[in-house]
């Protein structure tokens, strides 16, 4: 028996030409086993397969796809659709100029704020010596304070003996 004159449910080859629309048309592929498998993607959003281009070319005739007359393309729809591409294509440039300068603006103030960075690294590394320096200088004479107070209490005790000796001898 031929392939083309069996039936459709019996050809389990679910791109099979002949039997192809059928199966579209069914909602469905037959398998083997009894059970009924989902159509493909492509099949459920293209459902008339007469029109398709195929492997082996169109299938029906180019007066079956445009109908009986032929048809003439709407030039005044085409030339609409071209003028709104091109205002979109215009938009988009628009918007691409105003992103570049963005981006350009950012990074100038991206380099502005390392700049300002890096001096202030510097001031801090120069305000830590300075300020080591500065207590280093405090300690220093925080110790020769140390001992001025310590000769100064000392000059007082030897005063007060003087003083005390003196009155002794006044007595």
């Amino acid at each position: 028996m031929k392939h083309a004159t069996r039936d459709w449910k019996e050809g389990y080859n679910n791109k099979c030409p002949a039997h192809v629309q059928h199966k579209v048309d069914a909602g469905y592929y037959p398998q083997k086993d009894g059970t009924k498998k989902d159509l493909a993607h492509w099949h459920r959003y293209h459902r008339d397969l007469r029109f398709r281009v195929g492997r082996k070319g169109v299938v029906g005739t180019q007066q079956e796809r445009e109908g009986s007359e032929k048809t003439q393309p709407d030039v005044e729809a085409l030339r609409r659709q071209i003028q709104e591409l091109l205002e979109q294509r215009n938009r988009a440039s628009k918007n691409e100029d105003e992103y570049r300068r963005k981006i350009s603006e950012q990074q100038a103030a991206m380099a502005r704020l390392r700049e300002d960075a890096q001096r202030l690294r510097r001031t801090v590394a120069g305000t830590g010596f300075s300020l080591a320096r500065l207590k280093k200088e405090g300690d220093d004479a925080g110790k020769g304070n140390q001992e001025l107070e310590h000769r100064n209490h000392e000059l007082k005790k030897g005063l007060r003996r003087v003083g005390r000796k003196l009155f002794n001898l006044g007595n």
